[in-house]
């Protein structure tokens, strides 16, 4: 990569994904090559980075970019919060360079798309060999008019020509060996939940329904405590006023507890609540307070919901000042968290899933949180630091993650 080119910077996470960007990244190469008239590079951290700090280079490439192009997939659909970080990073860069952002959909629906880069120029790979040609002309197209100078349009159509036959080949089976990690019940979920795991479907779409009965679940728009003490009554009217009382059960296991939980068809129905500044996020080190941990997962994790199950709120945060603080907003977290815990009392693993909403409080009251703990057990995170703690996470914790870290791109 030299400095003096104009730099096409492709951003990709995922195994397969990095195949479509490794073609993408082949392909612009043999556009702008050594006698290409354009003076311009292409950057793929899987080629272009060099002995010393992976994060500083790809950091120097992304403030320098002038084009960005991002791969979205079903396989970096989930657990990818790194990318939509990355490709927020990569819009602001390139507008500031005056360039733009081209997303490039590999088996992903435009409607499937996160902030913040949804609603920005598209193509996409349909399997359909004349559409698909026509979109990666698109692509080299939109690029090359980016740049001071650029190259003739015959000259991206014979290199496309040329390298087509191979180029489609490839996607072809990739598509095929490709994984709905959204959708497929063979994926990692399985065999982290055996493990005691867990996943977040933080991209999943899911609505909030039944499928026995087709029947909405909503937080309605009056959903508005005015302190984390106050979150309880809020719950207590979903409780009451929309779950179905032959879904309603004792919990008996836990007399610390709420005695209802909800059931349907075997799976626990849960929800959570994640406490921010929109900086940090207040967390639950579950090894510190064995005593409040009915598993034996000992993740650090957000904080389960009052009226539908565990009361943890108010048995986990023990200050009295941070749970009658003012609360400043509240919103839904889209998607669903999938844990399989198993119990410390009988070994048994039982499955929940769990939709959360995201509570913002400012600096000071959030710093409240950490007051009047026992055994350090409330401990506040920086967002960026999480990013790489994300083993650590419950999933619960890691969808509040992913929620922040969009939202913080698209403040």
């Amino acid at each position: 990569m030299e400095d003096s080119k104009e730099l096409i910077f492709i951003s990709f996470s995922k195994d397969k994904t990095g195949e479509v960007a490794q073609i993408l990244y082949d392909l612009l190469k043999s556009v702008y090559s050594p006698s290409s008239p354009a003076n311009a590079d292409v950057f793929l951290s899987s080629e272009s980075l060099s002995a010393g700090s992976f994060s500083q280079q790809i950091h120097d490439a992304l403030m320098l970019a002038k084009c960005g192009i991002t791969i979205l997939s079903p396989e970096n659909a989930v657990d990818s919060p790194w990318l939509m970080y990355e490709a927020g990073a990569l819009q602001n860069s390139v507008k500031l360079n005056g360039g733009e952002l081209v997303i490039f959909l590999f088996k992903r629906h435009r409607d499937n798309v996160e902030a913040p880069i949804k609603g920005l120029q598209y193509c996409e790979f349909q399997n359909i060999p004349d559409k698909d040609y026509r979109e990666i002309l698109k692509i080299l197209k939109y690029i090359n008019n980016l740049l001071l100078v650029k190259c003739s349009e015959l000259h991206l159509e014979n290199v496309l020509q040329k390298h087509w036959v191979h180029i489609y080949s490839r996607f072809q089976q990739i598509d095929v060996e490709m994984r709905d990690l959204s959708m497929t019940s063979d994926a990692p979920k399985t065999a982290a939940t055996a493990a005691n795991g867990s996943v977040s479907l933080s991209a999943a779409k899911m609505n909030r329904y039944s499928t026995e009965h087709q029947r909405y679940i909503y937080f309605e728009n009056d959903f508005a405590a005015s302190s984390p003490r106050g979150l309880e009554g809020m719950f207590r009217k979903v409780l009451d006023s929309q779950i179905g009382h032959d879904w309603l059960c004792q919990n008996k296991e836990d007399i610390k507890y709420n005695k209802h939980r909800v059931i349907v068809n075997g799976t626990r129905i849960s929800t959570f609540v994640v406490f921010t500044d929109g900086y940090r996020m207040v967390l639950f080190n579950r090894l510190r307070d064995v005593e409040n941990t009915s598993v034996e997962n000992d993740r650090y994790d957000v904080f389960g919901s009052v009226a539908f199950e565990n009361s943890s709120i108010k048995v986990k945060l023990k200050s009295n000042s941070f749970l009658d603080a003012p609360i400043l907003k509240i919103e839904p977290i889209e998607g669903a968290a999938i844990e399989a815990n198993r119990k410390k009392s009988n070994s048994e693993v039982e499955t929940a899933v769990m939709f959360g909403l995201c509570v913002y409080m400012s600096e000071s009251d959030i710093d409240l949180a950490k007051l009047d703990t026992k055994k350090d057990e409330i401990e506040i995170f920086e967002i960026s630091s999480l990013l790489s703690m994300k083993e650590q996470l419950t999933s619960k914790a890691e969808l509040g993650l992913a929620h922040l870290v969009n939202g913080k791109l698209t403040k």
